[in-house]
């Protein structure tokens, strides 16, 4: 879609529409990223601007009608992607400790989360309530909430906006550590935290360049939605593509700007780009989860690859998961590795 957009003529926006109205699919928040990009992609200043917002949101409204039409029939009501929308609001910015809030009533099980929430909505109202009248309803009771609290709110949107660049973040099958394990060019020793930096400095290093602008708006309009939602792992890696290219242009004009500023104005950059590594490289920012990586442990020893799960049970050990409790586990996995393979045919 970002490729498609900087493209003129009217075929371009209908292809950009189609590909952010399919990844929305996926991730309903592309919607509002869409129209951000639009907008910043308008110093071009071709004479198809107009035609070109017209079928970017032609294309839109082609990649999500089966969706809508879907969801008309199962529902009997109009919901363009999902009515999960008010409750990860909710969630998002319920007090709590956390990150997110997980409700006393809600179990936490995608299957049957949307009910309990509805449940609960009706159960407040004293009537029942669609699904997307619980949405609205859960939307509104966010809305509540935070005024209800101001400052609890604002330091829960602290903690998200660290997690959101911090190289530390609770293990998953889907966080940027396990991405960059399966990738076919491993990118560590850079962290996320690492991207977030050299992407900044890329992005104020090539600003003239419409390409950089656009990729530095689809990070900042993405990282919002997160923030106002749910910032997890899972929803924070489809930033990686975009920071990494930000922050390829950030290493490959490191010289140039090395050789041609000022001293002071070098001992700046550098120095606030030093400390900020340093700070999202703090252990103590971003909560760690020890049983998540017994649980990846166990889908490596799962796949056949004892190995991996090895490191897993390491590192969940060192974050204070007691020997004995993954005994079992690492046992077979130290089988696995003992055991001669077959040779190939």
């Amino acid at each position: 879609g970002i490729y498609w957009l900087l493209i003129p003529g009217r075929p371009a926006g209908l292809k950009a529409g189609l590909a952010f109205g399919a990844s929305a699919w996926f991730r309903p928040n592309v919607l509002s990223v869409a129209l951000i990009l639009a907008a910043v992609a308008r110093p071009l200043g071709r004479e198809s601007q107009a035609k070109t917002w017209a079928t970017l949101l032609l294309g839109r409204a082609l990649a999500l009608a089966p969706l809508a039409i879907r969801n008309l029939i199962v529902s009997h009501e109009f919901v363009l992607t999902t009515v999960a929308g008010g409750i990860v609001f909710y969630k998002g910015n319920a007090p709590g400790p956390g990150l997110y809030t997980v409700p006393a009533f809600s179990s936490n099980r995608p299957t049957v989360e949307a009910r309990e929430f509805r449940e609960e909505a009706s159960r407040r109202t004293g009537a029942p309530i669609s699904a997307a009248g619980a949405s609205r309803f859960w939307t509104a009771e966010t809305w509540r909430v935070v005024r209800a609290d101001p400052a609890g709110w604002t330091a829960r949107m602290a903690r998200k906006a660290v997690a959101l660049v911090h190289a530390e973040e609770p293990s998953t099958n889907l966080d940027y550590d396990q991405f960059t394990r399966g990738a076919p060019i491993r990118m560590s020793p850079v962290t996320f935290g690492g991207l977030w930096v050299l992407a900044v400095l890329g992005t104020l290093w090539c600003w003239r360049d419409l390409r950089a602008r656009v990729l530095a708006a689809y990070v900042a309009a993405y990282a919002t939605t997160l923030l106002l939602f749910i910032v997890a792992p899972e929803y924070r890696l489809p930033l990686a593509p975009a920071l990494a290219v930000l922050a390829g242009l950030g290493i490959v004009h490191l010289p140039r700007y090395w050789e041609e500023s000022g001293g002071l104005r070098r001992a700046l950059v550098f120095g606030a780009a030093g400390l900020a590594l340093i700070v999202l490289h703090r252990p103590v920012f971003v909560p760690r989860e020890p049983q998540a990586r017994v649980m990846l442990g166990r889908m490596y020893l799962d796949r056949g690859d004892p190995s991996a799960a090895l490191e897993e049970f390491d590192a969940a050990v060192r974050l204070g998961v007691p020997a004995a409790a993954i005994e079992p586990w690492r046992a077979l996995a130290e089988a696995a590795l003992a055991r001669p393979r077959p040779a190939p045919p």
